[in-house]
């Protein structure tokens, strides 16, 4: 079977007062053994770092980046070895790994990461999952960890990915538990309406990061859940039979998981510029020739992520490039027979192959 399960586990979870909360991790560890030994594979992401950090430091406060790079660089010791505490009493061997944003919307280190998972998982061995806070500047900011988490569904495959927090779900009216929300079949501005903004006192969440994590792993196929801490046990009962708690996100296979990393996790480089037969080409899933390229903005390598824009400033796909920026602007306007001779060599006939983009 070798169903793979991501769990995303925030800071409320992890903090009980001043300190890691022991009990609730020991459930974890007990739950993933119990299920491992059933066939499947499980992936932590954990928050914590920079909420354990206040409480083993001075820096009770982090406000800039440095004080928080500080106290997660002290806080990310503290969170592994309790981790690492607990799988001990259950025989488990954990693995830590860290990312900065970099990491994932790179193809090549993505792929490696990948791997790297693959290995893990296929040695019964728990891979917990953090961003590199202590280097990072921009990843320090409201729904990093939710993110990773759905972005880490895409690295390994997942099937499930189960989103811990402070409350039972997603309700219509919070102030009411009454409104709990079931079952979603579609993700929507209404939904984000309703969810409002990050609250979280410890962390940099709140219902909102979560809910764009949802909708970045169903668009790929996968199953979400978001479920109260409290109710963990529970969630661990019986994983081959329907989850009855919290709120269930229905998978809904928009696009494949490669394309929902083209979608979701990655930083374009540049932008090629196309007229409009070439638009009409790529929006009948054509892949883009150099032909109908008119212009070329940005300075970019070969197998970087780029936009693709009409003639008026439209974006109509992302995709990975054949072709740096200056080799592109060498055979713009030209016919693919004529590439090797511009050129010297030729990667292929496409600037961008269809199975290397998305329509926007």
């Amino acid at each position: 079977m070798n169903k793979k399960i991501v769990l995303k586990i925030g800071t409320s979870s992890l903090i009980k007062q001043n300190s890691t909360n022991e009990e609730f991790l020991n459930m974890i560890a007990e739950g993933i053994s119990i299920n491992m030994k059933k066939g499947f594979k499980f992936v932590l992401v954990s928050s914590g770092a920079i909420g354990l950090g206040k409480f083993y430091t001075n820096i009770k406060n982090p406000k800039s980046i440095p004080e928080k790079q500080a106290a997660a660089s002290v806080g990310q010791f503290y969170l592994i070895s309790a981790y690492k505490k607990a799988f001990d009493k259950e025989n488990i061997q954990c693995a830590q790994l860290l990312f900065t944003a970099s990491d994932l919307t790179n193809r090549e280190r993505f792929l490696n990461i990948q791997n790297t998972l693959k290995v893990l998982l296929k040695s019964n061995i728990v891979p917990i999952i953090n961003e590199n806070d202590t280097v990072a500047v921009e990843e320090i900011k409201i729904g990093d960890n939710d993110t990773l988490s759905a972005l880490v569904s895409l690295l390994v495959r997942a099937n499930i990915l189960t989103i811990f927090t402070d409350v039972e779900g997603l309700y219509a009216n919070k102030d009411d538990p009454s409104t709990l929300i079931r079952r979603v079949k579609k993700i929507d501005s209404y939904l984000y309406d309703i969810a409002g903004q990050p609250d979280s006192r410890l962390g940099t969440g709140g219902m909102y990061t979560k809910l764009k994590a949802a909708q970045i792993a169903t668009d790929a196929g996968i199953s979400v859940y978001v479920i109260s801490n409290k109710r963990v046990k529970e969630f661990f009962k019986d994983l081959n039979k329907d989850i009855e708690i919290g709120t269930y996100f229905e998978p809904s296979l928009k696009c494949s998981q490669k394309m929902s990393w083209l979608k979701y996790n990655t930083k374009t480089k540049g932008k090629v510029i196309v007229d409009q037969g070439a638009k009409d080409a790529l929006l009948k899933n054509k892949s883009l020739l150099p032909s109908g390229i008119v212009d070329v903005e940005g300075n970019f390598k070969r197998a970087d992520v780029i936009e693709i824009s009409d003639q008026f400033g439209n974006i109509v796909a992302k995709g990975l490039t054949n072709y740096s920026s200056n080799e592109i602007l060498r055979i713009k306007g030209s016919n693919t027979k004529d590439i090797y001779n511009i050129l010297g060599y030729k990667f292929g006939d496409e600037i961008v192959h269809k199975d290397y983009m998305i329509i926007i």
